[in-house]
């Protein structure tokens, strides 16, 4: 039995993922450390990524305890602690374990994270980067917990360096993988060099992917939008590779150059012009 396991990973969250599968069970002892509000301190960093993980306004969230919003204000600024009662009241309303209202979640820099559109909102932009840093702390838990292994076997490579940029590092990866033609299961590949997946929350629609790698020796966690197709969804992730195998040794370049680049090397990852020129030149105007 896995009790109310979906608050962390929603339904859907592990499909198709053959780690997250083999791992989902283990959610479940995440919720055996529910402690009590004597027993924990808030961390107010905690306190505030989780709230817009749930999309919820200071504001909101004093309105719920019949407050005022500087009463919010002082709870996350670290001036006015919880405890007892309302602290596991605060949990619940977080759809969380009293337990990880005290723990020190690490929140990503924005250099270790990518997002797979552009045009979001502030507000869906924090929720998804809250969501992304709560879904890794709990993965790596996990991983660590089965005895797993962390990091990334990916090549990182200056594209700089490459007269063909992000197609011949695409290029360099599939030699590495030894794949020949389109490349329809990409999971598993990605899985195997120490990728983790789980499906995008529903509420955050317009986010198609997001990925938070928050160092060489961890486990980089990307989050998949769940209404994508099959083709969507694969250039979703083979973009997110893009950026995990170029960006760290590319050097700085601005929002848009950055995920053209990714675009670039998505392309001729899942789909070589190589393997396809000679059908391409069959195609004839009208050809349905």
């Amino acid at each position: 039995s896995l009790p109310k396991h979906e608050q962390f990973f929603p339904r859907g969250a592990c499909d198709g993922t053959m780690r997250a599968a083999r791992l989902a069970y283990m959610v479940a002892t995440l919720h055996s450390q529910r402690g009590h509000g004597d027993d924990v301190t808030a961390v107010p960093d905690t306190l505030a990524m989780l709230r817009e993980r749930r999309g919820l306004t200071l504001t909101q969230i004093a309105a719920h305890f019949g407050r005022q919003t500087p009463w919010a204000h002082k709870i996350e600024n670290g001036n006015l602690s919880l405890t007892g009662d309302l602290l596991s009241d605060y949990a619940a309303l977080l759809g969380v374990p009293v337990a990880l209202l005290g723990e020190d979640i690490p929140l990503a820099d924005a250099g270790a994270l990518h997002f797979r559109t552009l045009k979001l909102s502030k507000k869906v932009e924090k929720q998804a980067k809250a969501e992304i840093n709560f879904r890794s702390f709990l993965v790596t838990r996990l991983l660590r917990a089965a005895g797993q292994p962390e990091g990334l076997d990916l090549p990182q490579i200056d594209v700089r360096t490459l007269a063909e940029g992000p197609a011949a590092a695409a290029r360099h990866l599939r030699e590495r993988w030894v794949v020949e033609g389109p490349l329809a299961e990409l999971i598993p590949l990605a899985e195997q060099a120490g990728m983790f997946f789980t499906t995008m929350p529903a509420d955050l629609s317009k986010v198609r992917g997001v990925t938070v790698h928050h160092s060489p020796d961890a486990s980089p966690h990307t989050l998949v939008s769940r209404g994508a197709s099959d083709d969507s969804g694969r250039f979703t992730i083979a973009h997110e590779i893009g950026h995990l195998v170029m960006d760290a040794s590319s050097g700085e370049v601005d929002d848009l150059t950055c995920e053209a680049r990714a675009d670039q090397f998505a392309a001729e990852l899942l789909a070589p012009y190589s393997a396809l020129r000679d059908d391409l030149r069959k195609v004839r105007v009208g050809d349905a």
